[in-house]
C-alpha cells in the first residue's frame, strides 16, 4: 500500500471530503486485489458500497442545500479548502486571469487544468470556488460510466441535462475531475466502440452547455486527451510549470506549515531548503506534502530531529553514514542531525576517513 493512499484516506476522513476518501479507498481495494488478498478486497468493496458518513454532521449540514436538492447522485458537493496554495508565478497569473474572466460573465468560463499528479490542480479548483464565493459541485464519472452497453451515454445525457436545467448557475462551479475518463483520444484508443461513443457524446453534450455555466476540468493525461475536446475549452492551464526553485521555495513554506500543525517544537527550514535543493528526485508539491506529513506523524515526539532523517530518506537514495553525508556537502551540524552522532564524533570520523 502506498503511503500517499493511506494519507489521502485519513485526510479525506478528517476533512469530510468524500471524494478524496472514496478515491483512496478504491486504490486500497485495488492494491489488496492485485496482491491476491481477495477476501479483504471484497470486504472493503462491500463496505464502500454503503453510505459512508465521514464525520458527524451538524443540523445545518444535514439540511441539503436547496440549490443542490434537485441534483442526482451523479453530483456531489466539494468543500472549500483552507490549505495554503502554492503556485508558480505563471500559473498564478493564469488563475487570476481565469477568475477575472468568470466574474465578467461574458461566456469565457470553460477551463482545463492539466499536468502531473500532485501539482495542485484540484486544490486550486477548490480555492477558485472559494474566491468566487460559489458552491463547488463535482461530477462523479465513476458513477456515470456503466458496463452495460449504451448506459454510459444515457447517463452522460442525464448529467448535462441537469446542468443545463440548473436554475442558479451564477452560484456554482461544476468540476469535472479526471475528465480523461470520458474524453480519451478516439483515434489512438484501443476501445474504439463503446468509449468512442462516450467521447463523441460528451463532445456533443459539451457543445450545448449554457453560456452561463462555469466548468473547471482537470486531467493528468492531457497527452491522451481527445484533441476535439481540448479545442472546446476557452483556456487551458498547464500545472507542469514549476521550476526547481519554485518547488524549493514552496517546499520550505509547506514544511513550516505542516511542522507547526503537528506541534513540532524544533523546525529546521534552512536545512530542509538544502535537502530539497540538492535532491535529484523530481518531487511535486503533492509528494512533498505527503513526505512532510508522514515524517512528522511517524517521528518520536522526544526526538526533535527524527523527522529530518525521514525526509532525507525519502529524498535521497544514499545511506546515512558519515562519509557519504560529508561527500554530499552536509556540515558537521547537519550530519549530527541526520545520524544522531555528536558533532565531535562526526568531526573525528571525517578526519579519520581523510587519513585513509
Amino acid at each position: 500500500m502506498k503511503k500517499r493512499t493511506l494519507v489521502e484516506l485519513v485526510q479525506g476522513h478528517c476533512e469530510n471530503n468524500p471524494y478524496l476518501f472514496n478515491k483512496a479507498l478504491d486504490e486500497l481495494i485495488e492494491d489488496f486485489a492485485a496482491k491476491g488478498d481477495l477476501a479483504i478486497a471484497e470486504h472493503l468493496r462491500a463496505l464502500s458500497s454503503r453510505t459512508i458518513t465521514l464525520s458527524p454532521q451538524s443540523a445545518q449540514e444535514n439540511q441539503k442545500n436547496t440549490e443542490l436538492s434537485g441534483l442526482s447522485d451523479f453530483f456531489y458537493e466539494i468543500p472549500y479548502s483552507s490549505e495554503p496554495l502554492y503556485l508558480s508565478d505563471p500559473i498564478e497569473k493564469d488563475i487570476k486571469g481565469l477568475i477575472n474572466a468568470i466574474n465578467k460573465n461574458k461566456g469565457v468560463n470553460k477551463f482545463l487544468f492539466y499536468g502531473p499528479a500532485g501539482t495542485g490542480k484540484t486544490e486550486t479548483v477548490r480555492q477558485v470556488a472559494r474566491i468566487l464565493k460559489r458552491k463547488l459541485i463535482g461530477i462523479n464519472f465513476s458513477e456515470i460510466l456503466d458496463s452495460r452497453l449504451g448506459q454510459s451515454v444515457k447517463n452522460l445525457g442525464s448529467v448535462f441535462e441537469e446542468i443545463n436545467a440548473f436554475d442558479s448557475p451564477s452560484k456554482v462551479v461544476f468540476f469535472m475531475d479526471e475528465i480523461d475518463s470520458v474524453a480519451m483520444d478516439r483515434v489512438n484508443s484501443r476501445d474504439l466502440r463503446e468509449m468512442g461513443r462516450v467521447t463523441s457524446s460528451f463532445l456533443k453534450f459539451f457543445d450545448y452547455l449554457r453560456d452561463d455555466v462555469v466548468v473547471l476540468a482537470a486531467t493528468n493525461l492531457e497527452s491522451s486527451f481527445d484533441p476535439a475536446l481540448l479545442r472546446r475549452f476557452d483556456y487551458k492551464v498547464d500545472f507542469g510549470r514549476f521550476s526547481k526553485q519554485d518547488i524549493v521555495e514552496a517546499g520550505e513554506k509547506l514544511y513550516s506549515v505542516i511542522g507547526e500543525k503537528f506541534g513540532s517544537k524544533q523546525l529546521y527550514p534552512d536545512f530542509v531548503v538544502k535537502l530539497l535543493s540538492n535532491s535529484s528526485k523530481k518531487e511535486t508539491l503533492g509528494d512533498l506534502k505527503n513526505i512532510f506529513r508522514t515524517s512528522f506523524a511517524f517521528s518520536d515526539p522526544k526526538d526533535p530531529s527524527e523527522h529530518l532523517r525521514r525526509i532525507y530518506n525519502s529524498l535521497y537514495d544514499f545511506g546515512t553514514d558519515v562519509a557519504t553525508l560529508s561527500q554530499l556537502g552536509f556540515s558537521y551540524r547537519e550530519i549530527e542531525l541526520l545520524t544522531t552522532l555528536s558533532k565531535s564524533k562526526v568531526a573525528r570520523t571525517i578526519k579519520e576517513k581523510a587519513k585513509e
